[in-house]
């Protein structure tokens, strides 16, 4: 009987221990944890992203023109998906080899395509940029038009 006695007394001890550390630790974690977390509210600057309108620019390439507050952006590439080559064209950085952003800084800039010829560039092509969602507003001066 006494044997007995101790087993149940080792094993209420032993269950007590293992117990006491759980039961702590889910009481203490409430009181870690915020009552309720803000979410995050969404990036401003996305909502005020145009729509991308894509261009054909001839001999299987393709301009992918976006408006934002930071300016006009025309990112050109293959249509072919199996081609890698790519220019990306900015406000800043207005000028490419065969392209460029016309009145890059200006209220209504567009994006032009040319074609070598001699060393001569000819222009083959023009298309204004998607216009800002409706409640944006550029984020820098615009400059008078310079063609």
């Amino acid at each position: 009987m006494r044997s007995a006695l101790r087993t149940s007394i080792a094993t209420a001890a032993l269950a007590g221990g293992l117990l006491l550390p759980a039961a702590g630790s889910v009481s203490a974690a409430p009181a870690s944890a915020p009552a309720s977390a803000p979410a995050p509210a969404p990036a401003p600057a996305a909502a005020c992203v145009s729509p991308v309108k894509r261009v054909d620019i001839g001999e299987g390439g393709v301009a992918d023109l976006t408006m934002s507050p930071e300016g006009p952006k025309a990112f050109a590439h293959s249509a072919d998906p199996s081609q890698t080559w790519s220019l990306t064209l900015t406000r800043t950085d207005p000028e490419g080899r065969d392209t460029r952003i016309v009145d890059p800084s200006g209220a209504h800039p567009r994006y032009e395509w040319s074609n070598p010829q001699g060393g001569v560039h000819t222009p083959l092509g023009s298309a204004s940029f998607p216009a800002l969602p409706q409640g944006c507003e550029l984020a820098y001066e615009t400059t008078p038009h310079h063609g």
